[in-house]
This record gives C-alpha cells, structure tokens and sequence, in this order.
C-alpha cells in the first residue's frame, strides 16, 4: 500500500533546503557549534596530547556532537527563541571563560552547587576577568546569530516532521557520545582526573550530568581523603633545624604570588620591606594548591595535606580534621586563634575551623563585635587586622600560671584582586588611580608598609612565617604572573625576629629553594617537625 512521499526524499526536501529558512538555521547551528568548540578548545586546553589519533578523535566526537544537539533543539524553536538562546549562550560562555581565565579550569558543576554563594559576592567584579578578546569575539558571533535568525524566513517543514528531525539528530548526538563512551567511560569520573581531562570528548554538559550522576557526597568524600593521602616532607631533612619560640605567627597573605618579589615599577620598589626580609629568612619559590580558592591554601597549611580535586574541603560533610594544625600544636601546650579578615561564611570555613580545634577563633564577625575596625567589600582591612593581632600577642598574662606559647593564624584580605579598596592615601605607586592593574602595584606597596609596621611590634624570638595563598593573575609591564594552570608560584619567607636565618639556611644557594618543586605542603610538615623537636610533648 502506497504510504505517500517522506519527508526525506529530495523532492519534499529541495524547497526547504533552499529555503532562507533553512539556510538561515543552518548558519545559526553551526556557527553556535564552532564557538562551542573553541570555547571547549581553550578551557579544556591542557587535557589533550596533541597530535595523537585519540586527540583528533575527541575533538570530532565532541564537535559533533554539539552540532547534532543544537541542530536537534533549534530545529524546534521559533526565531525568538533562537534569540533568547543565543542571548542566553553569549552569558553563559563569558561566565565559563572568565572563570577559566581566573582558575586555570573548566567550571565543574560541583563548583557551582558548592560555592555559588562565593561566586555571587564577587560577581560584581568578574566582569574585569574577561578577556577583552573573548569578550569582542563572542559579541560578534551574537552580532551574526542575530543576523542569521532574522533572514531564516520563508518555507519551512511541518512540525511533526520537524520533531521527527529533531529526533534522529538527537539519536545520532546519543549513539555518538554512547560510542565515545566505550572508549572512555562515563566512571572515569570518580577516579581522582581533571574535570577537563574527562570532558575532552564529550563537553560542559556532558560534564556536569556525570558529576551529578556519579558524585554524591560520599563519592567526594572518597576522593577528597585518598587525596590526602599525598604526602611531601622535603623541606624537613634539607634544612636548617628551627627552634619554634613561644610565638608562633603564620600569615597567608591574599594574591601574593611570587611575580611581586624584586619588582620595582617607575623606580619605585613594589615590596621594599619584604624584599629585605629575604636577606634575613630562609626564602623559597613554592608552588600553592589553588583549584577553587584562597580556601586551598589554608586548608594545605592547617592540615598538611593536600586539597580536595572536586571543591573546598571545607564544603564536604563529614570531612575529618582530627591531624589539624590546632590539634597537633595543642599536645605541646600551644594555645591557638585565628584571625580572618572574611565572614566565617566564605567557604564555609567556621565549622571546619571550630572542628581543628582552634581555640579562639575571630572572623570579621567577632573583629567587629569585640574591636573598632573598618571593613571593605572583603572584610576587615589588613592594618585593623594585624593591629589586634599585635594587641593579643603583647596582651599580658597571669603571673600565677606559666605563659602557654602562643600560635596565631592569619588570613588577609585587603589585597583582594581587583584591589580596589585602597584609600587614595595609600595610593602611593600610582596616586588616585583607578586602574585595575595599577592599583595591583598600590596594593602590595601598601601591605608591604603594613607588615614593617606590624613586625616592628613583635617580641623578639618571635617565629614568623609569610606566604602568598596564590598568584595574582596580573599581567603589567615586567610583572607577569607566575602561574600555569592549577600551579601557583608563591614567596615564603621563614623569620626569627632579631634573628639572621639567611645566613643559616642550608638551602639558600641550592635550585630546590627557588625552581618551584617544594610546596606548601612541605613547608606545613616543616613547620609540624620545628614544633616537634623544639618541645617535649607533655
């Protein structure tokens, strides 16, 4: 029995083909899918050995694959919705490429459910973290898919045969990504991988449902805790052996990477105070966990282990801190408090930082019930900050008990890119200014002065310990950052008040000190060992 012509047989689909109407959703679909792919193509930069047949493949599986997809879903829009689409996509590719601009990887769907809360307080700022060239490029690619819906006019298939389409597109992006898959399963995501090194073949979306699929909390869990279980203890057996006074001061300073040392700019040193420093501390070029935010760097600190592949330790219920720096320094008798400019809030910090054992703990909510201090659009300022950590070091104790040796943690905040938060009084390189990057320069010249001051105030025989949480991402006439992917370079200075460790350090002349090879998860174990050797535990 005769059926009647399909909708597939050149002579139905001729019309259409030649219609503007096809033509112009044609355009629209594939120009989408090249700017996915180059979008792809730069943020999942470093998951591919190029030039291996493998590469080639996963870049044709993935390319394909969006054309399939975005062909199957326009096919069923009408022209506004492809506006609203392209709208739409325009946002949401400048969000993925400034975040990869800013972290060095592709956004993770676990990253948006756990730290969406930090992401909206600094939205306001992120705009500077676009590229301008992906800014210009992408706004041009909307320019022309405007273009494109607006001339998609004239004959156009009827609906049950445009589902019917939009169906076997759909089933070939399916079959496409199924026969990928064969070759690189879905699972591998539960092993400890970079989100790009999974996606490769596949895309964000396929990346985000199978992190949704595959990693629950306890899958996180597992992955944070086998992670941890990298250890590094080189610093200990190459270096001088330390003797850990009754005053221990660690500071991670915000955005400090190791491009700031030895600068100068129009003739005017960029740290000159810590630039000193170097000539009387042990001194080092370390490389910083930073995967999701200056959280990565405490977190290594406190607990000498290594960060979570998937978000903030910080954010993953049931997380043990039983080896956490307070802890240890407790079985010598140290008492231990932490000062924060930030909210307890950020990164969900309060709760791991009372499970450490910190024994007082002053975020920007206690700096401001207990002290007269100023805050910005961070938290509290840096010079209120070190200010109350000099009134308690030289707060007095009672005669009638032994003085317990004191630990005092601190995290800064005022040189928080986009360092926009100086007064134009301490705007001292460049006076008044308002650009980002010279501001980068006030910034550092600013805490600089801060620091001399607060050191200036310190007891001598006082152990204090300075380095940079990550890299400042900048890029200005001689300073570049010294970063590459999710590897920061960052300073460190080791210092004994009225002290010269220069002179001592066994490891000053020697390419480990500066090549980037120790991290801070060496300088952690270092500092736990000082502690050990310099007190008897009770």
């Amino acid at each position: 029995m005769d059926q009647g012509p399909r909708f597939w047989q050149p002579r139905l689909l001729s019309p259409v083909i030649r219609s503007t109407w096809f033509r112009g959703r044609a355009g629209f679909v594939l120009l989408s899918a090249v700017e996915l792919f180059l979008l792809q193509e730069a943020t999942f930069a470093l998951a591919y050995n190029p030039g291996t047949l493998f590469s080639l493949v996963a870049r044709a599986t993935r390319f394909f694959s969006d054309l399939f997809l975005l062909g199957a879903i326009t096919l069923l829009l009408p022209r506004v919705g492809m506006i609203v689409m392209a709208v739409v996509a325009l946002g949401i590719n400048l969000g993925l490429v400034a975040y990869y601009s800013y972290f060095g990887i592709p956004l993770s769907l676990f990253t948006m459910m756990n730290q969406w809360r930090e992401g909206r307080d600094v939205a306001k700022f992120s705009i500077t973290a676009i590229p301008l060239l992906a800014a210009v490029l992408f706004g041009a690619a909307l320019l022309a898919k405007i273009f494109l819906v607006r001339s998609a006019r004239g004959t156009r298939i009827q609906l049950r045969r445009a589902l019917a389409a939009s169906a076997a597109l759909f089933v070939a992006y399916v079959g496409l990504q199924a026969a990928f898959s064969c070759y690189d399963r879905p699972s591998l995501i539960r092993e400890i991988v970079p989100p790009a090194r999974f996606a490769r073949g596949r895309g964000y979306t396929e990346l985000w449902l199978a992190e949704w699929y595959y990693l629950d909390n306890s899958a996180v869990l597992k992955r944070a805790t086998d992670t941890t279980r990298m250890a590094s203890d080189r610093l200990t057996d190459l270096e001088v052996p330390l003797k850990i006074a009754s005053r221990l001061i660690i500071i991670q300073v915000e955005s400090l990477g190791f491009e700031a040392v030895d600068q100068t700019i129009d003739g005017k040193e960029l740290m000159p105070f810590l630039d000193r420093l170097k000539d009387q501390s042990l001194f080092y070029r370390m490389r910083s966990p930073k995967r999701f935010g200056s959280a990565d760097a405490d977190f290594c600190i406190l607990n000498a282990q290594w960060p979570s592949p998937d978000c903030i330790n910080y954010k993953i219920p049931n997380f043990p801190y039983d080896g956490a720096l307070p802890r240890f320094l407790k079985q010598f008798g140290f008492q231990t408090t932490c000062l924060m400019g930030d909210a307890g809030s950020t990164f969900s910090r309060r709760g791991p930082y009372e499970q450490m054992g910190f024994e007082e703990i002053l975020f920007k909510e206690e700096l401001l019930a207990r002290y007269p201090v100023e805050i910005d659009d961070f938290g509290v300022r840096d010079p209120d900050l070190f200010r109350v950590s000099s009134i308690l070091i030289r707060k007095p104790t009672d005669s009638r008990r032994p003085a317990k040796p004191i630990c005092q943690f601190i995290v800064t905040t005022t040189s928080h890119w986009p360092w926009h938060n100086l007064h134009d009084s301490e705007k001292e390189i460049f006076p008044k200014s308002t650009a980002e990057v010279e501001n980068y320069c006030n910034a550092f010249r600013s805490f600089d002065h801060t620091l001399c001051d607060y050191m200036m105030t310190l007891p001598p025989r006082t152990t204090v310990v300075i380095y940079g949480d990550h890299t400042s991402r900048i890029k200005f006439r001689n300073i570049v950052a010294d970063w590459h992917g999710t590897t920061h370079f960052v300073p460190c200075w080791v210092y004994v008040v009225g002290e010269n460790l220069a002179a001592q350090q066994r490891t000053r002349n020697s390419p480990v000190a500066r090549d980037g090879s120790l991290t801070l998860l060496d300088l952690a174990n270092y500092i736990r060992s000082q502690v050990r050797r310099s007190y008897a535990a009770p």
